[in-house]
C-alpha cells in the first residue's frame, strides 16, 4: 500500500486500486498487520502507550535484542501531542525483547517504517505520531478484545500482562540505572538463544486450563495463558 497514493479522486477509484492490490498480491487482503507488532512489543517489553508510539528506528537494535526507551508522547486535553521525556527517570531504560519477535519486527520495519534513523516505528496513517483514538478505530480494538472474550481490556493492560509473563518466566525488567539515566543491561528472556514464546504447561490438551483474564492487586486486568 505504501506504493499507492494516499488520496484518490473518487471512491470508485480507491476501491478499484484496492481490488487490484489484493488480486496481484501487493496487499494482504485478509488482514492488516500494521498494528500486530505494536501489540506484541508493548506486551513483551512492557511499554506504555506514549513510549511505544514514540519509538524510532534508531531505538531498536535487533542484533542485540533490545529497545531503548528515550522519550514518550503525551496527549493534552486540547488534543495536542507533545513529545517529552518518559514518565520518570526510571522509565528511561533499555529493555530486552524475546528473540522470537525479531522476524516480525524485521518485517514490520521493511513494510511500514521509513529508512531514516529517526523514522517512527509505529506512525499514523500520514506518517505522524499515532493517536490512541485512531488506533482504536483502525485496529477495531474494542471489537477485537470483545471477540476474544476480553471485553474492557485496555491497551495499558498489555503492560501488566508483560510484567506477569516476565515474573512467571523469572525475568526482571528492572535494573540499576546508569549515569545517563538508562539501564545499561537489558534483561534476557529464558531460552533467548532458542524460541522465546510463552507456552502452556505440558500435558494433554484436555488437561490444560483455558486462557483466562485476571485482575492483579491494583485491579488492573491482565491476560494469563494458564491461570486456573
Amino acid at each position: 500500500m505504501r506504493t499507492s497514493p494516499e488520496v484518490y479522486v473518487s471512491r470508485p477509484a480507491a476501491e478499484a486500486a484496492l481490488w487490484a492490490l489484493g488480486q496481484n498480491g501487493s496487499a494482504d487482503c485478509d488482514q492488516d498487520r500494521r498494528y500486530r507488532v505494536l501489540v506484541l512489543l508493548a506486551t513483551f517489553a512492557s511499554l506504555r502507550w506514549g513510549e511505544v508510539t514514540a519509538l524510532r528506528r534508531c531505538d531498536l537494535d535487533l542484533a542485540a535484542g533490545i529497545v531503548r526507551v528515550r522519550s514518550a508522547y503525551a496527549e493534552r486535553s486540547t488534543g495536542e501531542l507533545v513529545l517529552g521525556s518518559p514518565k520518570s527517570r526510571a522509565a528511561r531504560r533499555i529493555v530486552g525483547i524475546p528473540q522470537s519477535l525479531t522476524p516480525v519486527l524485521r518485517e514490520h520495519l521493511s513494510l511500514f517504517v521509513g529508512p531514516e534513523p529517526e523514522a517512527l516505528i509505529f506512525p499514523g496513517a500520514k506518517g505522524g505520531p499515532l493517536r490512541r483514538s485512531n488506533f482504536n478505530r483502525m485496529s477495531a480494538w474494542p471489537q477485537v478484545v470483545r471477540t476474544i472474550g476480553a471485553a474492557g481490556l485496555h491497551f495499558h493492560d498489555l503492560r501488566h500482562t508483560g510484567n506477569h509473563f516476565a515474573a512467571a518466566s523469572g525475568v526482571s525488567l528492572k535494573g540499576p540505572d546508569g549515569p545517563d539515566g538508562t539501564r545499561p543491561r537489558a534483561p534476557t528472556w529464558p531460552s533467548q538463544a532458542r524460541s522465546t514464546h510463552i507456552s502452556r504447561p505440558p500435558g494433554p490438551a484436555s488437561t490444560r486450563p483455558p486462557i483466562t483474564h485476571q485482575k492483579c492487586r491494583r485491579g488492573r486486568l491482565f491476560c494469563s495463558p494458564w491461570s486456573a
